[in-house]
């Protein structure tokens, strides 16, 4: 497996993102290019939780006691916000529209529990995943680029932290949709997302139990089958009154003179009639109201949400790869300390997702010496839109010299994803099913190993009848005979497609 210092390395190479972590003296007498060294060294060492003693301690020409110093003096949260920034910016520049799609602007948001020691004021006992520690708020786009993070308590407000990262997140993204789980909504949060410019997009865990408000008072028999859903009137009087304080509180927290903790805050328990309060509720049930006729009404939006969740929670599964050492807990009960080592793994994970992305695109894989694109700039893998950002871990070579080559665990596995196919031959993979039986045969046995595969896989769209015993056996037997594949393939295509269907997948 390729080494996270290795991709960490060259994304640096590429974007130079290290040049945004500055001394905090006035001056700096050590060499450029040990400096560097040595920052990567930290960053490694603080995003893996392995340790700066640990990392130390191996092969890499360095001391401790230098480690620690460069630690020291050039890392903190804002010069790593700012090379997280660049990062992600990075990434929006080498993406391909036709891979990707134009520029997105819709992300997902979801908290993740670490571990941590527990004699400091942010470690809290979380009482759903059990255990101290504290929470990691993440903001990811939906291919699959993390634009900001937070640290936050276990009992903190996720619509606080949700709020934070669409306002404050420093990219060149411009927000206007964002997915989250149920409790990262309320009618609050649907109010103020609506007031800044965007839309919240929940995925409802108690959809069944949810009520529409009526628009107007007056018309209780209108809507004859919605009758058992409705409820009250808005009450659009008292919006009116209190339109000033709520445009104050929207003011303030785009302009940040105010943090929307903060602001929550005043809204507790305690203070449930003060008027701003219930006419933010009475705008978010509005707000709701809208969304829930468009989330039940059609298929997209609930499909839309269910896949822009599913790429935060494939982040979350990456973090614990990454974040290995001392059992993923934070080893520290420092807050500044905590926070780095946050954003340490956050710049890491995004430099996974760049090399990623120079991988899959086409011009970005020729400048980083990928095999498998040819000179038309057709793509390494045809079905790359499948796989974008979804394996921030793929296996891959990365060296000092910029070279990348894909690595996979088996012969098979790099048959079925690594596919030579030209934009040509995909276009004429079309035409392929009238031809012929001996017309195929003659056809597939003049392209490689790689294309064959690829092939055979687009042929398999049609019926789904499944193959008697004896057929079967002798599809599992040609799998491994590398030069029939495609012949095998065709050949019980025109009988039992079906069968092949699931077998490609």
């Amino acid at each position: 497996m390729t080494s996270l210092l290795d991709i960490l390395k060259e994304t640096d190479l590429r974007i130079n993102f290290s040049d945004n972590l500055r001394s905090v003296a006035t001056r700096e007498v050590i060499d450029p290019e040990r400096l560097r060294k040595r920052k990567l060294l930290c960053l490694y060492a603080l995003a893996t939780n392995l340790g700066i003693k640990r990392i130390a301690a191996g092969d890499q020409g360095e001391e401790h006691e230098d480690l620690v110093y460069v630690f020291e003096r050039w890392f903190s949260k804002e010069q790593l916000r700012k090379a997280i920034a660049e990062i992600v910016n990075g990434i929006l520049a080498v993406r391909q529209p036709w891979i990707w799609g134009e520029a997105t602007t819709a992300c997902a948001s979801d908290s993740k529990k670490f571990g941590a020691w527990d004699q400091n004021l942010m470690t809290e006992w979380h009482a759903r995943y059990g255990g101290p520690g504290i929470m990691i708020y993440w903001h990811v786009e939906k291919n699959a680029a993390s634009v900001f993070s937070q640290l936050k308590r276990c009992s903190s407000s996720e619509v606080a932290a949700m709020i934070e990262g669409v306002l404050h997140h420093c990219t060149q993204i411009q927000i206007d949709r964002q997915y989250v789980d149920t409790h990262g909504q309320s009618h609050v949060a649907f109010a103020f997302t609506y007031l800044l410019g965007s839309r919240l997009l929940p995925r409802l865990k108690d959809i069944g139990h949810q009520k529409l408000y009526r628009p107007a008072a007056g018309e209780p028999d209108a809507h004859e089958r919605l009758q058992p859903i409705l409820t009250r009137p808005i009450n659009w009087d008292l919006i009116r009154q209190q339109y000033d304080e709520i445009i104050k509180l929207a003011t303030a927290l785009r302009l940040g003179t105010a943090d929307a903790e903060t602001i929550l805050r005043r809204f507790t328990r305690d203070n449930l009639q003060h008027p701003t309060y219930l006419a933010l509720v009475e705008l978010g049930r509005a707000v709701k109201t809208i969304f829930l006729c468009d989330y039940l009404g059609s298929e997209e939006p609930r499909r839309e949400i269910h896949e822009g969740l599913n790429i935060i929670e494939l982040w979350n599964v990456v973090n614990g790869f990454i974040f290995c050492g001392r059992a993923g807990e934070l080893a520290t009960n420092r807050r500044e300390h905590q926070a780095i080592s946050m954003l340490c793994l956050h710049l890491l994970q995004n430099a996974l997702v760049y090399i990623n992305t120079l991988m899959i695109d086409p011009e970005g894989a020729r400048g980083a010496g990928v095999e498998g694109v040819d000179e038309t700039g057709g793509p390494a893998c045809p079905y790359a839109a499948d796989s974008r950002a979804c394996e921030p871990l793929r296996q891959l070579s990365v060296g000092s010299g910029a070279t990348a080559r894909p690595r996979y665990r088996t012969k098979r596995a790099h048959d079925r994803e690594c596919g030579s196919l030209t934009k040509t031959r995909f276009e004429q993979e079309r035409s392929t099913m009238s031809m012929s039986f001996e017309e195929l045969e003659a056809e597939a046995l003049e392209l490689s190993l790689e294309e064959r595969a690829r092939l055979a896989k687009r042929l398999l769209d049609s019926i789904d009848e499944p193959p008697a015993a004896d057929e079967a056996a002798s599809i599992d037997q040609a799998w491994y005979e590398e030069s029939e594949i495609v012949v095998v393939a065709i050949a019980h295509h025109r009988r039992r497609p079906g069968y092949w269907q699931r077998r490609l997948k």
